[in-house]
């Protein structure tokens, strides 16, 4: 049976002039130097994990927990300018990370204890990118300084790590861009040579069975969707080379290239989108005209999509979203010179159909736009008193003006933040002083208001936006160099507070943008109050109301808040689901070991991961 837990937690607030101040506890003494509080943390085995920076510009790792002055150092180096960068998470009770000195690399591993951190092997690890497969963790690295570099894999001990298969004649090469399909590890090899060379391969762990499958040109960024069984896979091109539009299914019969098959000869590729079950492709034939197209991932499944009285346009931008009443699909369409027209789609003719036309099309400034839960909130340039805030419901009565921001025939100069959260949206606006103010809305001009009168004439927008249960954390940037103070909203004016000690005396004490951790009772992070280094602060994980399992130790979710995966640490078999914080399930896993969970297409909001009896819950926050 679920337990209703109501924690009511006094937090030390104070009211200067205008502005809330929630005073954090100081967690650890000790001062840290450069980019420390810039890194993630990594949270594992009731453990949190962090890289910190010393005086000579050296990485250490660190790791703490609930208790004050636990935090310890696990690893040091004695070289200048050494870094170290965590690699994996996914093995049982220990993290694997990379450091790389001057003249060497290595690969480690570490429980959490001295005892327990070492060296598995001399290893130059070329990149960040590593994924988990048949209990192995892949990555790409060199087996010395300035070598060549090849697909290798560790269970986590050094007789367990060894070369899958080092691409001959590719020197500085590097695997990226994993995917598992059809039980088999498909990635994407840039050679090293060019800017423009790449190659698919597939492998099932052995070197005999490590093999290419394609190569192509990849001079711009590398787009890919699993849908069907099958990878979808393009770029996007510099000039003078054109897109390519791939499919595989894992072997070499079945990889080939689609825009071939349909007989296009040239094309632009911009976007891709996976939509109930579907990929849309924001594609041009002849890199002058453009329309949408949709595909299953086969020749037959694969077709241009316009509506009945549509004609092709240029540059369709796709939005993976859910109307809630409509269930589709939105994207904007140039219809006449820059102004567009905003549409929905099902992915069939019939159901594809444009909410503004005419005289209601917009001229929306590129890539500036937000989405919130049920709203498109966007800068229309083509209003009559200058570029002003706009917002659509999907339909053409919901699209309207929200707010003259500025005032007469002033234009506003709007940057979305991507900080979404409770049917709102914050936003920054420059003024001719190019100084901004930070902004909410809820798409009324009633409730469209500037979050704080501290958060005006900033040098920057507001950067990294992290919900953590019912509050959004966000830093207002000082100085132009990501120097910054902490501030957490509710997206009201009275719910917003700046975080800081009643007596500091440096403005610049958050370095690199917001990294915050939840951590059971509390919430973390590094912060510089006096001028004299970072330090580690905490303040209370304030929770209204919260449905937790009996036997918590059950069932770890990681990381929280989570973007694309959840990691899952289990004590046993489960049957799990995903449930929203309304108690709707929203997505069937079946039977669940310990392991990776794909959440990327959920909404930002709260979620809960339940087992079929109820009696296992955790709590996660989407991005």
């Amino acid at each position: 049976m679920k337990n209703l837990i109501i924690l009511l937690i006094l937090v030390p607030f104070y009211l200067f002039g205008q502005t809330n101040i929630l005073e954090p506890e100081l967690h650890y003494e000790n001062k840290f130097q450069g980019n420390t509080g810039a890194y993630d943390f990594v949270i594992k085995s009731n453990k949190v994990y962090t890289v910190c920076e010393n005086y000579k510009k050296t990485n250490e790792l660190w790791v703490f927990d609930e208790n004050k002055n636990s935090m310890e150092r696990l690893f040091e180096s004695i070289s200048f300018e050494t870094s170290i960068n965590i690699l994996g998470t996914e093995f049982d009770g220990i993290i694997i990370f990379s450091v790389h000195e001057v003249f060497k690399g290595s690969l480690w591993r570490t429980d959490g204890t001295k005892s327990g951190t070492y060296m598995i092997m001399d290893l130059s690890v070329r990149n960040l990118e590593s994924i988990m497969f048949n209990g192995y963790l892949y990555f790409t690295a060199a087996d010395e300084p300035g070598g060549d570099y090849g697909l290798w894999r560790t269970d986590g001990t050094t007789l367990g790590t060894s070369l899958v298969k080092y691409v001959k004649d590719k020197r500085r090469g590097e695997a990226f861009d994993f995917h598992i399909l059809n039980q088999k590890l498909i990635y994407t090899f840039a050679t090293g040579y060019t800017d423009t060379e790449a190659e698919l391969w597939v492998t099932d762990g052995t070197e005999g069975e490590t093999k290419r499958l394609a190569s192509m040109v990849m001079s711009g960024r590398l787009m890919t969707e699993v849908i069907g069984g099958k990878l979808v896979f393009a770029h996007t091109p510099y000039p003078p080379f054109d897109s390519e539009l791939w499919v595989t299914d894992g072997t070499a019969e079945g990889t080939s290239r689609l825009d071939d098959k349909l007989g296009i000869v040239s094309i632009d590729i911009n976007q891709f989108d996976i939509f109930n079950n579907r990929l849309y492709i924001s594609m041009s034939k002849d890199k002058t005209s453009n329309g949408p197209w949709v595909s299953d991932g086969t020749v037959a499944g694969t077709s241009l999509l316009l509506s009945k009285n549509q004609i092709e346009c240029s540059n369709p931008i796709f939005f993976p979203f859910h109307s809630n009443q409509k269930d589709k699909l939105m994207y904007l369409a140039v219809e006449e010179g820059p102004l567009y027209s905003i549409m929905l789609t099902d992915g069939t003719i019939d159901g594809t159909y444009a909410i503004t036309s005419g005289n209601d099309l917009f001229k929306v400034d590129d890539y500036n736009f937000s989405l919130s839960e049920d709203k498109f909130y966007f800068l229309n340039s083509n209003y009559k008193i200058g570029n002003e805030l706009w917002v659509s419901d999907f339909t053409k009565e919901g699209t309207h003006l929200v707010k003259d921001i500025e005032e007469g025939e002033k234009s506003a100069i709007i940057r979305f933040t991507g900080v979404n959260f409770k049917g709102k949206t914050i936003f920054s606006n420059r003024d001719e002083n190019e100084m901004n103010s930070i902004w909410v809305t809820d798409g009324t001009e009633v409730n469209t208001f500037i979050l704080n009168d501290e958060l005006t004439n900033l040098p920057e927008k507001i950067g990294n936006g992290k919900i953590i249960n019912d509050f959004v954390f966000f830093t207002e940037n000082t100085t132009t160099n990501l120097k910054s103070r902490l501030w957490r909203t509710d997206m009201t004016k009275e719910g917003t507070s700046l975080i800081q000690t009643l007596d500091a005396t440096n403005k610049e004490q958050i370095i690199g943008g917001n990294t915050t951790v939840a951590f059971k009772n509390h919430i973390y992070f590094f912060a510089d109050y006096y001028g004299e280094g970072q330090q580690l602060y905490r303040i209370p994980n304030t929770i209204s109301s919260v449905e937790e399992t009996p036997q918590p130790e059950l069932m770890t979710v990681y990381p929280n808040p989570a973007k694309d995966f959840i990691q899952l640490e289990l004590s046993k078999l489960m049957q799990l689901s995903i449930v929203n914080s309304a108690g709707a399930k929203i997505k069937d896993y079946g039977i669940v070991d310990n392991g990776k969970l794909n959440v990327a297409e959920l909404r930002s909001g709260v979620y809960f991961v339940v087992d079929e009896q109820g009696k296992n819950i955790a709590k996660f926050v989407k991005e």
